[in-house]
């Protein structure tokens, strides 16, 4: 297809996919319009009608979700909401599975995970903020261990999509809240004190 002049820069990205998608917003909720997308690793851009080309941070959304029944991709920053359909149902598809991964947690590194907008792991602010909530009165915090098939449970469904998980009083354990924090921060590939800086932090000490 031949791209207008404000999608043009979408080539010169190392992007997985480009297209054109139909869309709704808080400025054209009733009708449908098109729009051209290109995802590029965790980073969508976009170029919708007279418009210039912004950025939606996949890691950042706060909530992701797909609207089964008339195949709808809805996208919710803070702010606003988009919502995507394809031309097609394959078209659908492929952009929906695309986009879904890309905004999953994608490694095991910090920069990988689904981020909060201040760029803190969703996982590491729900589980500090539950800890600082329901358990500063509790005796051994991140000493005592949590039950291990809990653990492990809580710190999958986190990895799979850290924005679905929310942490109450009463559903989840202090502990095991605890030591899904612990093990989230032992099992990074690089750690806290990565390579490139763990020779200044010993320096300081």
């Amino acid at each position: 297809a031949f791209i207008p002049a404000c999608a043009e820069s979408f080539l010169q990205r190392g992007f997985e996919r480009v297209g054109r998608l139909r869309y709704k917003d808080s400025l054209h909720l009733q009708t449908p319009r098109l729009g051209w997308f290109c995802l590029e690793g965790s980073a969508l851009h976009v170029c919708l009608e007279n418009r210039p080309e912004e950025t939606i941070h996949l890691h950042k959304l706060k909530e992701l979700s797909i609207q089964q029944d008339n195949e709808v991709l809805v996208l919710v920053e803070r702010g606003r909401s988009l919502y995507v359909e394809g031309e097609r149902k394959l078209d659908f598809a492929g952009w929906s599975q695309a986009i879904q991964r890309a905004a999953g947690s994608c490694g095991d590194s910090l920069g990988q995970q689904q981020l909060t907008e201040t760029d803190i792991p969703i996982i590491v602010e729900r589980c500090i903020t539950y800890i600082t909530q329901c358990g500063l009165t509790s005796e051994g915090i991140y000493r005592k261990s949590g039950v291990n098939s809990r653990v492990a449970s809580l710190l999958e469904a986190f990895r799979q999509d850290a924005r679905s998980v929310w942490l109450k009083e009463g559903e989840q354990q202090l502990d095991d809240v605890a030591n899904v924090l612990k093990r989230f921060f032992r099992d990074l590939n690089d750690g806290l004190f990565t390579t490139h800086t763990s020779q200044h932090w010993l320096n300081t000490t």
